[in-house]
């Protein structure tokens, strides 16, 4: 029981009505959560500082998406198309 209601994933069966997990576009909200998961990484020479204004406009314009499971950001992911004409 206490695995249940102390880890991520639980132990049992999860009844829910809304959504547990899953890849969705990010939105203003998950800016924050986005900044906490990627600043780590900046520090850490591991990527590349993104001004957070710069950051917020990519996810107003749709260019990132999350993974979250039960509200949390588990990871997120910059896509954008590049062509040879822009």
């Amino acid at each position: 029981l206490l695995q249940e209601f102390y880890t991520l994933d639980g132990a049992g069966t999860l009844i829910a009505r809304d959504l547990y997990d899953g890849i969705r576009l990010a939105t203003a909200a998950d800016v924050a959560g986005i900044v906490d998961l990627i600043a780590p990484l900046e520090a850490a020479g591991i990527l590349v500082m993104r001004p957070r204004d710069l950051l917020t406009r990519d996810v107003h314009q749709g260019f990132y998406y999350v993974l979250t499971r039960d509200d949390q950001i588990l990871s997120t992911a910059m896509l954008k198309r590049y062509s040879k004409t822009s």
